[in-house]
C-alpha cells in the first residue's frame, strides 16, 4: 500500500481544502498520513479520520519568523518522514512548502509536489522595510526548497509566471495549474438571493484581503441608501499587515459593518447575502469566491491574480481595481440598483463552478499526479 504525505500550516485547511484529494488518494487504496500545526478539535479527528486520514501533529509557528523554532519544525518534518517512510508528499502554503522540501530530499521521498496556493504578504502591494526584507528571505528560500520537489503546483498562470520570472523553479520541474482547490458544488448548493441589499465578506482580516476597502465603500454606500447592510466575517491575524481589534470595534461602532466573528459554515452568512464581495490585492484561487458563486451569489472582485481567474468580469460578477474603494462602491451601487443583473450573474457564476471548479476534479489532478510522476 502506497504512502502519501500531507503537510500544511493549519490544521482544519486539512479538512476544508484537502479532502478532495485525501478522498482520491483513500480511492486509489493509498494510506494517506496529514500532519499540520494543532490544534485538532475532537470534531475535526473524527471528520479527518472518517476520510481515512492518519494525523501527525507537527510544531511549526505559522507566521512567525524565528530561526530555532523553524529549525525544530525541520526536523520534526524529517524525523516524521524517517518514521512513517512516505513514498509520495504533497506540501502547500509558504512553512510546509519550504521546510518539507528540505526534509524529503534527505529522507529520500520518492515523489515531491509542492502546492503554491497563494503568494501572500511576502508578494503582494507594499514597500515598507520589514515587507521587503521578507519578500527577499522568501524568495531564497522558495528558490532552494524548490530544487527538492520534481513537480510544483499553483492555482492560477499569474504566479506560475512569476515563480519562472523569479527563477525560483528549477528549469526541468514539472508545472501544472489546478483549479483552485476546488469547491464541493453539492454542499455549496444555489439559495435564491433575498430581496435585502445585504453584502458579504469573509476573510483573514489582512490589509492585502481588501478589507479597509470594503469598509470605506460600504461608508459610502450607506449614505445615499441607508438600508444597505455590510457584513464582514473572518479575525485578525498575527500577520503584520492584520486589522486591529480597536479597528474592528470603532467600524461596528459607526454602523459601518456587522461584524460576525469567525463563522464555522460559511453557507449560513452566505445564503442571507444578495452579494458576496473579496476586493483582495492578491490571490492564489479565492475559495470563499468560488463557494459563493456555487450557492449562485453575484461576486465582486479585484482585476488581481486568482481573483480574475475565478470571476468573469460582466458575466459572473464585476471585477474593479485594486486598493481602489471609490470603484469598489460604484460596482456595490450597480448591483444593488439592477437586481435583475445580480440574479443573472449569480446564475452564470454557479454554472461556472459546476463546470470548471468541482473539487472532485481537482482532487483527481492532484492524486494522478503523487501516483503517477517519478519512481514510486
Amino acid at each position: 500500500m502506497r504512502r502519501v504525505l500531507i503537510v500544511g500550516g493549519l490544521a482544519a485547511s486539512l479538512l476544508n481544502f484537502r479532502a478532495p484529494v485525501i478522498r482520491a488518494l483513500r480511492q486509489r487504496r493509498c494510506r494517506v498520513f496529514v500532519a499540520a500545526p494543532g490544534p485538532f478539535s475532537p470534531e475535526l479527528i473524527s471528520s479527518l479520520g472518517a476520510l481515512g486520514a492518519e494525523i501527525r501533529p507537527i510544531r511549526m509557528a505559522r507566521a512567525a519568523v524565528n530561526p530555532l523554532a523553524d529549525l525544530r519544525a525541520l526536523l520534526d518534518l524529517y524525523r516524521l518522514m524517517r518514521d512513517i517512510r512516505p513514498d509520495a508528499l504533497l506540501a502547500y502554503t509558504a512553512k510546509p512548502v519550504i521546510y518539507s522540501g528540505y526534509a524529503a530530499r534527505v529522507a529520500r521521498v520518492a515523489v515531491r509536489c509542492a502546492w503554491i496556493t497563494g503568494l501572500g504578504f511576502g508578494f503582494t502591494q507594499g514597500e515598507s522595510r520589514g515587507r521587503t526584507v521578507l519578500r527577499y528571505m522568501l524568495r531564497l528560500l522558495y528558490r532552494s526548497a524548490l530544487r527538492r520537489y520534481q513537480t510544483v503546483l499553483f492555482q492560477n498562470s499569474a504566479d506560475a509566471q512569476l515563480f519562472r520570472g523569479l527563477a525560483l523553479l528549477p528549469p526541468r520541474c514539472h508545472v501544472e495549474i489546478t483549479a483552485g482547490s476546488g469547491v464541493d458544488t453539492q454542499m455549496f448548493s444555489p439559495v435564491a438571493l433575498p430581496q435585502s441589499p445585504v453584502f458579504f465578506m469573509a476573510a483573514r482580516l489582512l490589509k492585502d484581503k481588501g478589507v479597509y476597502e470594503y469598509v470605506a465603500a460600504a461608508q459610502i454606500i450607506r449614505r445615499e441608501y441607508p438600508q444597505a447592510r455590510f457584513l464582514l466575517a473572518g479575525e485578525p491575524d498575527p500577520n503584520p499587515s492584520s486589522v486591529t481589534r480597536g479597528e474592528l470595534a470603532s467600524w461596528v461602532k459607526s454602523g459601518a459593518v456587522e461584524y460576525l466573528g469567525w463563522v464555522d459554515d460559511i453557507r449560513v452568512p452566505m445564503a442571507r447575502a444578495r452579494v458576496y464581495v473579496l476586493p483582495s490585492y492578491r490571490e492564489g484561487m479565492p475559495r470563499s469566491v468560488l463557494e459563493a458563486m456555487a450557492m449562485g451569489r453575484p461576486v465582486i472582485s479585484t482585476h488581481a491574480p486568482g481573483c480574475r481567474d475565478a470571476v468573469e468580469d460582466g458575466h459572473t460578477g464585476l471585477l474593479v481595481p485594486v486598493a481602489d474603494s471609490a470603484a469598489l462602491s460604484q460596482a456595490m451601487i450597480r448591483l444593488l440598483e439592477n437586481p435583475s443583473l445580480a440574479e443573472a450573474m449569480g446564475c452564470a457564476g454557479r454554472q461556472r463552478a459546476v463546470d470548471r471548479f468541482d473539487a472532485s476534479v481537482v482532487g483527481e489532478q492532484v492524486a494522478r499526479l503523487l501516483i503517477d510522476a517519478g519512481p514510486m
